[in-house]
């Protein structure tokens, strides 16, 4: 389970929250 991956992720689509391509890894990441 890549958490830290995922941490990136996250933190990554904050700024970009109007152009999130990946909804699915975004909600995931959420998760």
């Amino acid at each position: 389970m890549p958490f830290k991956h995922n941490a990136s992720r996250r933190h990554r689509i904050g700024k970009m929250k109007f152009k999130v391509t990946n909804w699915a890894e975004y909600e995931a990441g959420l998760r």
